[in-house]
């Protein structure tokens, strides 16, 4: 039975804030660790808070039975350091699901992420449920509601701090990898904690914990620092300079595994490429106000040597120190706003030439508000009257996929007039492809039918 933490309820109550506060933290860094694999539609987000919630209720039911065994306790904070050390690292998810992928767009496995949370989530947040029930078992001075009370309100604190602080402080000042090692490091802390009280503190379980950290450093910061020039709650950004067979330097920006832009010989290529010169060839743009919603690696004004002013909108604020520092190695031509794309664009009436959308190159992580028809009416309203709005879509050819159709569709419902362009070759399953649609005029759509009489 316990001694300091019964006798001092100070150290109950530590114990419980940071186990809230880790608890919650967890399931965060979950969902933004399978982002670039499944994508953060609701779907996913409410499959692992399924899954979270489940373990955690039956935490409470089996920590219920333990009675105050506060050496049970420090085993589960163990356990819970070493597991999730492991399964929360990029290395092991991406091992996992790349394990799984299919060069078809066939959309989220929902069996392979379930198993996945059912190894990795599950386990951990099962061991740290038993917290509080264990916690109320040591205050034997205080009748059951209260002592109830206080635990699960203490425990609630931490869990908001955890759910606030994780995404918007911790992701953004040290990176992901850097906080699952706060994690790591503060469960290894209610170990000793609690294995001190219990007086269970050994050597072979001492060398486990100093291994659960050393792991979790080396497969989440080590690893992270290597492969990202930086993470932060929006992505994982990855630099690849190379040079080809034939003789071309080639940069590749990455985006959540996915190429956001691609450069050779400081030039733009694929479908920016395709835009800007649709621009200024055929369009004869020259001083003209240009909006790109979706900043990737800011090439669409990469090569452009006219007058044209260039605004990107993007939601991620380190975009452009990125793109600067490690893809560019040059300042970006045009102004940045750090901003959601269609709250940006919602009073923005008649006030550009063109609007290049450029928000959906990620096969799994389209943003759906910025899909609706809703949307499209905006950028829409927010050109001015010969204005054209340009898509940039991954797409799977054939229009198999039911996203890539209800996407076409909902373009066309606003759009009456666009060159559709499937960039690909035959080697490609899906590609980028280019819509440019002609601003609506006010008269009335005009078609031929066969039993025309005048």
């Amino acid at each position: 039975m316990s001694n300091l933490i019964s006798s001092r309820p100070f150290w109950a109550w530590l114990i419980l804030f940071v186990e809230g506060l880790v608890s919650v933290s967890l399931q965060i860094i979950f969902i933004r660790q399978l982002t670039p694999f499944v994508g953060g539609d609701v779907n996913v987000v409410g499959i692992v808070i399924g899954v979270y919630l489940t373990a955690l209720s039956l935490g409470y039911l089996r920590g219920g039975n333990e009675g105050g065994d506060i050496k049970k306790l420090s085993k589960n904070f163990l356990f819970s350091s070493f597991w999730s050390g492991i399964f929360m690292s990029y290395s092991v998810i991406s091992l996992w699901f790349n394990s799984f992928e299919s060069e078809v767009y066939a959309g989220v496995n929902y069996v392979v992420l379930m198993v996945y949370l059912i190894v990795g989530l599950f386990p951990v947040v099962y061991w740290l449920g038993q917290t509080v029930p264990i916690i109320v078992g040591t205050l034997k001075q205080d009748s059951a509601s209260k002592s109830s009370g206080m635990t699960l309100g203490v425990n609630t604190i931490g869990s908001v701090l955890g759910a606030v602080c994780t995404p918007i402080v911790l992701f953004n000042l040290f990176g992901v990898a850097a906080t699952i090692f706060i994690c790591v490091f503060m469960l290894g802390l209610l170990y000793l904690i609690t294995s001190y009280d219990s007086g269970d503190l050994n050597k072979p379980l001492l060398m486990v914990l100093v291994l659960s950290i050393v792991n979790a450093y080396f497969v989440n910061v080590h690893f992270s620092n290597s492969k990202f020039v930086k993470t932060n709650a929006y992505a994982n950004y990855e630099v690849e300079k190379h040079s080809d067979g034939y003789g071309n330097h080639v940069s590749i920006l990455r985006l959540n595994e996915s190429a956001a832009s691609v450069i050779a010989n400081s030039e733009t290529m694929g479908y920016t490429r395709y835009m800007h010169d649709f621009m200024v060839d055929q369009l004869g743009y020259v001083e003209h106000d240009i909006l790109v919603l979706g900043s990737g690696g800011f090439t669409f004004s990469l090569n452009d040597k006219t007058d044209n002013r260039y605004t990107y909108v993007d939601i991620d604020p380190d975009i452009k120190d990125v793109a600067e520092k490690f893809f560019l190695d040059f300042n970006i031509k045009g102004t940045f706003v750090a901003e959601d794309a269609r709250r940006y664009i919602k009073n923005k009436k008649g006030q550009f030439d063109t609007i290049i959308v450029d928000l959906y190159s990620h096969r799994l992580s389209m943003p759906w508000h910025v899909t609706t028809q809703s949307f499209m009416k905006n950028v829409s309203e927010a050109l001015n009257q010969n204005g054209y709005a340009m898509f940039n879509v991954i797409e799977e050819m054939g229009f198999k996929h039911p996203d890539n159709r209800r996407l076409h569709n909902t373009i066309l419902s606003v759009f009456d007039y666009c060159y559709i362009n499937p960039l690909y070759t035959k080697s490609m399953t899906y590609a980028n492809v280019a819509y440019i649609c002609k601003k609506n005029d006010d008269q009335a759509l005009e078609i031929n039918i066969d039993d025309r009489t005048n």
